[in-house]
């Protein structure tokens, strides 16, 4: 099959897929973030950081995957069940931790490197996979809220067409 065309028919199944998944509801939006973050992350790591491979290199990057999740989760939990924002806080720790772990990692040849990136990371795709997941909250005539799917489609049709132009 012509490669081009494999790309084309891929990428309209990938469209089909997340449209679904944007319009039928927020549980389906978490769903969607999540995956999204545990797929890009790992290539962005691999852009960075070509050395790590297979295995050894999953290990390297599953804890910024495992905050980047709390993240979205979390703005799920404040945004959509009415809960408390405290729940942010729990965050700060995590990071921190997650900082020090790459402090008195022996392995890494370059720790601060390692979370540079991992801050970049949590910056340039888990806050903004998070905030999606609370994007589409709107409230209806009775004050209660609702879940506009087509703003959060609006956005993503936004991404797109920016990425096509």
């Amino acid at each position: 099959m012509n490669p081009l065309l494999m790309r084309i028919l891929s990428g309209a199944i990938l469209v089909a897929v997340m449209t679904a998944m944007i319009l039928f509801s927020v549980d389906t939006l978490l769903i969607l973030a999540l995956v999204l973050a545990a797929v890009t992350i790992p290539e962005f790591f691999r852009l960075v950081f070509p050395q790590d491979k297979g295995v050894t290199g999953l290990i390297q990057h599953f804890n910024t995957i495992l905050v980047s999740w709390l993240m979205i989760f979390t703005t799920y939990l404040v945004v959509w069940t009415a809960a408390s924002a405290r729940w942010y806080l729990i965050l700060l720790p995590v990071v921190f931790s997650l900082m020090a772990l790459n402090m008195f990692n022996k392995r890494d040849g370059s720790p601060v490197r390692r979370i540079g990136t991992q801050i970049t990371v949590l910056v340039y795709i888990g806050i903004p996979l998070s905030l999606l997941v609370g994007l589409g909250a709107d409230r209806n005539e009775m004050g209660v809220m609702a879940y506009n799917s087509r703003l959060v489609l609006f956005y993503f049709i936004l991404i797109w067409v920016n990425d096509i132009g």
